[in-house]
């Protein structure tokens, strides 16, 4: 049995009202809402919010909200993994390890089934790990460089080799995180050196973290749903 968990606090740094701000004239959580409903893979979605208009809006669109989470877990220190862990703790998830919990953000909109399927599967033949998805860097990292008043360089050997025989790397796309209910419970990290990821095509996917990211997830939800 699948369940999706859905961190949505009431304040956000870089953009106001992250959470609830209108992608296609509709709060972008309700997007990930409906696209979850749609999957019809999920027996619970769940909100883990500190904000009462939150609340209310996506109860009326489907969701739990089962209590409002506290001001610890709602400043801008929290990570993910403790909100998770908080509604676990909280016991209205029965038969931890028979369930399959994801965690989506309220911003995480480009998810397919096909990637959730892809997951449950992967989760299937390794129970006790998490699964999340990635993507590839635009850009070899090891010709990455940043400035203190001179150029200091990633990996300054990796200049003078050819792109395509640099290694690829990759990074957290933000779609999802998932793990069987008890590994949600365990200290190790949702990232860690044994986690397993789908890796998702760097085209179709945004993590909106600012107005730049938000501007660029507007033109690819347009034209996707064009």
């Amino acid at each position: 049995m699948n369940i999706a968990i859905i961190p949505a606090k009431k304040n956000s740094l870089r953009i106001k009202n992250k959470n609830i701000k209108c992608l296609d004239g509709k709060p972008i959580i309700l997007h990930v809402i409906d696209k979850l409903k749609q999957t019809k893979l999920f027996s619970q979605i769940i909100v883990s919010t500190d904000s009462k208009k939150i609340k209310k809006l996506v109860e009326m669109n489907g969701a739990e909200v089962p209590y409002l989470r506290s001001k610890k877990l709602s400043d801008n220190h929290s990570s993910t993994k403790s909100v998770i862990m908080d509604v676990v703790k909280k016991n209205f998830i029965k038969n931890l390890d028979k369930k399959f919990i994801f965690c989506f953000y309220s911003t995480s909109v480009f998810f397919s089934k096909k990637n959730l399927i892809e997951g449950i599967n992967l989760l299937k033949k390794n129970k006790k790990k998490f699964i999340f998805t990635a993507t590839e860097y635009d850009h070899p990292v090891q010709r990455g460089f940043y400035s203190e008043k001179k150029l200091l360089f990633f990996d300054k050997k990796s200049l003078k080799k050819r792109t395509q025989d640099l290694k690829r790397f990759y990074h957290d796309a933000a779609q999802f995180y998932l793990a069987v209910g008890n590994t949600w419970l365990e200290k190790k990290e949702i990232i860690n050196q044994k986690s397993l990821y789908i890796t998702l095509n760097k085209n179709s996917v945004v993590d909106i973290d600012d107005l730049e990211d938000w501007k660029a997830a507007e033109i690819m939800w347009r034209h996707g749903n064009e």
